[in-house]
């Protein structure tokens, strides 16, 4: 592969990533990226894919074979020599009523993987790709997804175009897009997608899901690696995080430099705390030096709030702990932390001192210390 086949872009947060085709030697990874970008486990779905909770990296492996694959728009993200994101295009047709077909392209799965979430990864594949389908020569696009995602790139409902699903239906979540002016108009009729697309075989996509490590169905906490800097950068610049930790926005390049510190500092700890393979919250543990571990830092994503994610998390500091022969965890809040309070107490914690403190955006707040006795 030659540098003509490359794209660099520059995400928002300033990450710059690669953009090329797929190659063998990628299968397996966008599998696994695939694999833990749609896993959820929703009874219906878990009901439907026979036990597992994603079929789309099945569908990823068989798609390279089908007839309707279209291996230039094959595409991947690369960011620190890893694969953070692909798409894959297929070809379909438009049936008219006379029985005429007009062939049209579809993508999906489009797959990013967790840490790198609304980071502008998406965006960038879809930019790119859409770009290069009309290099390419391809006519138009149909497909199925958010339609409160899509439209930014030029989708509108496909109603707009007289075109329905292969069942004569329309709704916002079926969406089109001309890539050539023009190229759909008189064209009425029905949508029909690439038969593995909509027939995905559920005994063999768990049978082949065997192949891959077991998602664990428990929170599972992992050390902070450099993987977890753009999560991190995302997460605290979040108005309702900085709201309620009295914080400032940081760029992605300090969040680079703190990680650096981090490796030299061998009084403290990060951990990301992860639930079905998707990161939703950080902990931050130090005072190693001391007489007890201190909590420094524990946020969780707002939408994981609430849901037994903060208990975990202290629960695994205690252990770290205990496990290192501490025989007390502390941790500092400010007064108006109203939630975080409540997590502390329901973990068995007592307030032991209040303080006047300064915090990082520069308002003056109350703020309480609290411990907790360690079992050994």
């Amino acid at each position: 592969m030659n540098d003509k086949d490359c794209h660099e872009v520059i995400l928002p947060n300033g990450m710059q990533i690669t953009l090329r085709r797929e190659e063998e030697k990628d299968w397996r990874e966008v599998e696994i990226l695939t694999r833990r970008a749609f896993w959820q486990i929703w009874p219906d779905r878990i009901e439907k894919l026979r036990g597992i909770g994603a079929d789309e990296h099945y569908l990823a492996y068989t798609l390279r074979t089908a007839s309707e694959f279209i291996p230039e728009l094959d595409i991947v993200a690369v960011y620190d020599e890893k694969i953070i994101g692909n798409v894959m295009y297929t070809t379909a047709y438009i049936e008219k009523p006379d029985g005429e077909k007009i062939m049209v392209i579809n993508f999906g799965p489009l797959s990013v993987l967790p840490e790198y979430r609304k980071t502008g990864v998406g965006t960038a594949i879809m930019v790119y790709t859409i770009e290069k389908a009309k290099q390419l020569g391809f006519g138009a696009i149909f497909f199925f997804g958010h339609p409160e995602y899509y439209p930014r790139f030029g989708f509108s409902n496909a109603e707009k175009f007289g075109i329905t699903t292969s069942w004569g239906v329309n709704f916002p979540a079926f969406m089109g897009m001309e890539l050539i002016p023009g190229y759909l108009y008189g064209v009425t009729g029905k949508f029909h997608e690439a038969p593995l697309l909509s027939s995905v075989d559920a005994v063999k996509a768990r049978e082949y899901d065997r192949t891959f490590e077991t998602i664990p169905t428990e929170p599972v906490m992992r050390m902070f690696g450099h993987d977890h800097i753009p999560f991190l950068h995302r997460i605290m610049n979040l108005p309702d995080i900085v709201k309620s930790l009295h914080t400032v926005k940081t760029s992605l390049n300090e969040w680079e430099n703190t990680y650096s510190m981090w490796l030299s500092d061998k009084y403290e700890k990060n951990f990301i705390i992860y639930s079905y393979e998707k990161p939703v919250g950080w902990m931050k543990l130090n005072g190693f030096d001391g007489d007890a571990v201190w909590i420094s830092m524990l946020v969780i994503l707002p939408e994981y709030q609430r849901k037994g994610f903060g208990c975990f998390a202290i629960n695994c500091a205690e252990k770290f702990a205990a496990d290192c022969g501490f025989e007390k965890t502390c941790i500092h809040t400010q007064s108006d932390n109203i939630k975080a309070q409540g997590c502390y107490v329901k973990c068995g914690y007592k307030a032991i001192e209040e303080y006047e403190c300064t915090c990082g955006d520069g308002e003056k707040l109350i703020g309480y210390t609290f411990e907790k006795k360690l079992e050994n």
